[in-house]
């Protein structure tokens, strides 16, 4: 009534006639006045009942714990509902549980790829799977001298300005060699000396099923109903061959000695000296760091200044021993052994982790086990990691599909066993295992138009094996992208492009059954399955027949069969004849002149740092090649299938990821892997 009256007052100048008129647009007016005051009184309202909250709030403010309770469960509620706007997130990666902290005494695959991440070496092997130099400037071998010589780069320092020199390479070989012999020595004593009850090793073996068994029921889509998961293998470590591949290559070393700062002198143990070969025992390894360092004092002290050349020293050495033997002729590839961590020679036995860096992140803070790491330069993709550290990569699949976790690396094994999970991201390229079938000594495949049309199949339908490892590698030969170098010498140019009609006709006529073993684990039967289907449209059909895995190397020796399963494992950068001769070994023992000739000059360049060669020697020479290395491919008699996948298992909260590549920001996870 009260805002009646006042907008009766306002009106009543208004004549009656104008207000008759008029009435329906007066009544319009008042509605809106009438709005506009309750707007208002609203709008007061509200202010009165902001400050008093105000006044309610502040005790809370004053109240330390209470408010510290309400932000971090703010926060929390924030960080597990979005990410950061205009940066990139927190990459949360699993590694394995360790208590030594070591660099140089890290032999599992997530510890050894955080390192590559924190620490430079002397070299590195790059994505192509080349031997490149990282802290080093030139490298050469002096085989008159039985030694190599390495320059390191100068002004390079640590996190801390300290500069990398020299000394600290050589303690960081050395101590790398005496724990990678101890590693070896352990286990070896740990197996000679284990005595487990037959119940207790039968517990053993069922607890990877127990483990895995609970994951499955919990999260019943994580993975396949009927993998055998008993067939399977997840070790986190790095496989026992590579290892002693990697320590017989550090064995060839004598003596390491730093002279001055910037220089490197590694001297090769004479080989006939059994006394100086590989020994299991770590203390007769290597020589004390202490004393060699030394000695090194020593001989800077006696050439003050380092005004003595070292052509000088190199001639001196000669005249005491002028006729000293010379153990290699060329370069044995001791370089290839030489991508450990360096790190500052006063931190060589540590068992903490170092704080102190030298790669592209530094060490933020380690808790509870977690430890977490920050780029050093501001435009690199991903700015921050944290490794969270789990017992086994079982454990870490839990937290990974409950979203604790973004990355898992999967090695051969554990991709086969994790890969199908349908509701997560892997970017796969191709490991270290390569798979053949080898022939056996059935009847069907050795008539000899049986096993030429095969071949003929198998030389032009990558189709074959192009969808049971992708297009990571060739069916022809071994190594075509897991070594990209190898294709300067153009050596997979496909002999024939289509079916030959003679293979044709052979097919067409002929009811072709082939015996083939598979060990029975899931990678090798689901290529089994898939090979079968694919070449019954030529008319060769396979008969299957699995074997337990522990069985199947003595059924591979037997050879009864037409075809067989078959893996080895590489190790990179590796010649290709060297493969040749791990597959099997009598196709390298009898070469001719000519050939012998070529197999050195390809042996040259594959064991020469960032793989360099005459291009005149490379272009004169290369159908000669190309025809020497086909030539041994054939002689051993396998068909080739290529290489197991690994990769990286991405969470499905990481943005702009995508089942076969990665968008920004994180184009850099492939730098992660290890690649040696």
């Amino acid at each position: 009534m009260f805002l009646h009256n006042i907008l009766d007052r306002l009106f009543k100048i208004k004549s009656e006639k104008q207000a008759e008129q008029n009435f329906q647009s007066n009544n319009n007016r008042k509605t809106i006045l009438i709005l506009l005051i309750v707007f208002v009184f609203l709008l007061s309202s509200c202010s009165i009942f902001s400050k008093e909250n105000k006044k309610e709030t502040k005790p809370d403010q004053e109240n330390p714990e209470m408010s510290i309770v309400a932000d971090a469960g703010a926060t929390e509620l924030i960080e597990s509902t979005a990410k950061p706007i205009g940066e990139s997130s927190v990459l949360r990666i699993y590694w394995q549980a360790r208590d030594d902290y070591n660099p140089l005494n890290t032999f599992d695959y997530s510890g050894r790829a955080a390192y590559q991440l924190m620490h430079r070496s002397i070299f590195k092997v790059n994505k192509a799977n080349l031997l490149s130099m990282d802290l080093a400037r030139s490298a050469s071998y002096i085989a008159d001298k039985n030694l190599y010589q390495i320059e390191l780069v100068p002004g390079i320092t640590y996190s801390d300005g300290t500069l990398i020199t020299a000394r600290d390479c050589a303690a960081s070989i050395l101590q790398y060699k005496a724990n990678l012999s101890k590693y070896f020595a352990v286990e070896e004593s740990a197996k000679e000396n284990s005595e487990i009850e037959p119940e207790q090793t039968k517990n053993q073996q069922m607890e990877p099923k127990q483990n895995l068994a609970e994951i499955m029921h919990k999260y019943p889509d994580l993975l396949p109903v009927n993998n055998d998961l008993l067939t399977q293998h997840d070790e986190d470590f790095v496989s026992v061959e590579t290892l002693i591949h990697e320590l017989d290559r550090l064995s060839l070393i004598n003596e390491v000695k730093a002279v001055g700062d910037l220089t490197l002198e590694i001297s090769l143990r004479d080989p006939d000296d059994e006394s100086s070969g590989n020994d299991a025992d770590a203390n007769n390894q290597t020589l004390e760091n202490d004393e060699m360092l030394d000695i090194t004092e020593e001989n800077n002290k006696e050439t003050p200044g380092n005004t003595e050349s070292l052509d000088d020293i190199d001639n001196t050495e000669n005249t005491g021993d002028s006729e000293k033997r010379i153990y290699y002729e060329k370069d044995p590839g001791l370089l290839f052994g030489l991508t450990m961590p360096i790190i500052p020679e006063n931190l060589i036995a540590t068992t903490s982790l170092p704080t102190i860096t030298s790669g592209k992140y530094l060490v933020e803070r380690n808790e509870q086990g977690n430890v977490s790491l920050r780029a050093t330069d501001s435009d690199f993709v991903l700015q921050k990691i944290q490794l969270i550290a789990f017992p086994d990569i079982k454990s870490a699949m839990t937290a990974f599909v409950e979203n604790k976790l973004d990355f898992i690396y999967l090695n051969e094994s554990n991709y086969n066993i994790f890969c199908k999970q349908n509701n997560a991201n892997i970017l796969s390229f191709p490991g270290q295992r390569y798979y053949y079938l080898s022939f056996g000594n059935g009847e069907t495949v050795n008539i000899p138009e049986i096993k030429k049309a095969l071949i003929n199949i198998w030389e032009v339908r990558d189709d074959l094996t192009s969808t049971l490892t992708g297009d990571q590698s060739s069916n022809r030969l071994p190594l075509q992208y897991n070594d990209q170098a190898i294709s300067a010498f153009n050596l997979f140019e496909q002999q024939s492009d289509r079916l030959e009609v003679q293979t044709i006709h052979e097919l067409n006529n002929k009811d072709i059954r082939l015996k083939v073993i598979v060990a029975d684990s899931t990678l090798e039967r689901s290529w089994a399955f898939a090979l079968r289907e694919k070449l019954l449209d030529t008319n060769i059909k396979l008969e299957l027949e699995y074997i337990e895995p522990d069985l199947y190397q003595t059924a591979l020796e037997q050879g009864d069969y037409d075809l067989a399963f078959n893996q080895i494992s590489l190790f990179y950068p590796m010649n290709i004849l060297d493969v040749f001769e791990q597959i099997k070994p009598s196709v390298m023992e009898t070469l001719t002149e000519n050939e012998a000739e070529l197999y050195q000059e390809i042996s040259d360049y594959f064991y020469s740092v960032n793989r360099k060669i005459d291009p005149k020697i490379l272009n004169e020479k290369n159908k000669a090649y190309r025809d020497f290395i086909n030539q041994k491919f054939s002689e051993l008699d396998i068909l080739g299938i290529g290489f197991a996948p690994v990769g990286i298992f991405l969470a499905k909260n990481i943005e702009g990821s995508s089942e076969s590549h990665l968008a920004e920001p994180y184009l850099g996870l492939e730098d992660l892997w290890v690649w040696q």
